[in-house]
């Protein structure tokens, strides 16, 4: 196949994160993600920054990441962001001025040429690009709308990040903005574990608390939200797309695309810690986002299993998941 550049299909799972994020706005959540590689998170969210800031006057989007290198080289979020903005200035009717054009810091509105400083009674809304590698505190003292958090499995220090930021988000006990954050796991490192553990505590940190309709027979569990790589996943089985021309997701057809891809990969793959972390990347449920099983002696499909049923499975079981076939 070949991509074709053009108006972007939204499709079933798209529709339904959206609607998810409206009621966490709604409601006073915030929002955790997990979801597999090439989701088209950043590519939403982009869109959404640059929505916000167009259409809402004197408030900021703080886009905040390990490493500036997710933002503001190309194709990170907040360089979709400005390109989006540029288009708005350029090719619509909602032109708002640009007072600032820097990727760290973007700012709508026009500014005193003779001196070079923002005029404070124009549109003044901005979006700020935040490096908090070694300083969690990079996003205290601003204001903040939204604030999005990408790239979460190499977020190390996000919890003490989350602490001291918080209460931009606030007026005295009111909260008054929303914070979103989306990473994809695979591979196990310090800001990974960080990850998992909010992801499946999600009340700690003020996040949408959802029942773990993901992993086996886990739905007496909590969560955060799951993208499952078979949810809205490009591809066919004997001519039965996997998604349709609606954008409707088939998820048997998604599951068997996927196990397609995974025996071929398995098969030519030299070390399972490899394989697994393919797996993690292209996750089918949360737990084997997280698997952390690494390859050496005793690594096996048999112990990634064993590990995904300590992490997931309960005394007291609910529910079994399946589904009954005559």
């Amino acid at each position: 196949g070949k991509k074709i550049l053009g108006f972007p299909r939204f499709i079933d799972c798209q529709w339904w994160y959206f609607i998810i994020k409206q009621f966490c706005k709604d409601n006073g959540f915030f929002l955790i993600n997990d979801k597999t590689r090439r989701g088209g998170f950043s590519y939403m969210e982009a869109i959404g920054s640059a929505n916000y800031i167009n259409l809402v006057p004197n408030r900021s989007v703080i886009h905040a990441a390990a490493d500036n290198k997710f933002l503001i080289q190309s194709g990170g979020l907040s360089d979709f962001m400005k390109k989006q903005i540029i288009f708005y200035e350029s090719h619509t009717p909602f032109a708002r001025g640009i007072a600032k054009i820097d990727s760290s810091d973007f700012i709508l509105g026009f500014k005193d040429q003779s001196t070079g400083v923002v005029d404070t009674s124009s549109w003044n809304s901005a979006c700020i690009s935040v490096s908090t590698n070694n300083n969690p505190s990079a996003a205290v003292g601003k204001d903040a709308g939204e604030i999005k958090c990408e790239e979460m499995s190499e977020f190390e220090n996000f919890d003490d990040f989350m602490d001291v930021t918080t209460p931009t988000l606030k007026t005295g006990s009111v909260l008054t903005g929303f914070l979103n954050a989306w990473g994809t796991a695979g591979k196990a490192n310090k800001g990974w574990a960080v990850f998992e553990q909010n992801f499946y505590d999600p009340r700690s940190g003020s996040f949408m608390a959802f029942e773990n309709v993901w992993d086996k027979d886990a739905r007496n569990e909590i969560c955060g939200f799951f993208k499952s790589y078979c949810w809205g996943l490009e591809g066919s089985i004997d001519g039965i797309p996997a998604v349709d021309e609606n954008g409707n997701s088939n998820l048997d057809i998604g599951l068997k695309v996927a196990m397609r891809a995974r025996e071929t990969m398995k098969a030519k793959t030299k070390t399972f810690a490899k394989f697994i972390n393919y797996c993690g990347q292209r996750a089918l449920f949360p737990a084997e986002s997280f698997s952390s099983a690494t390859e050496n002696l005793f690594t096996s499909e048999e112990l990634v299993n064993y590990e995904e049923r300590l992490r997931t499975d309960s005394v007291y079981n609910f529910y079994v998941d399946g589904q009954f076939e005559e």
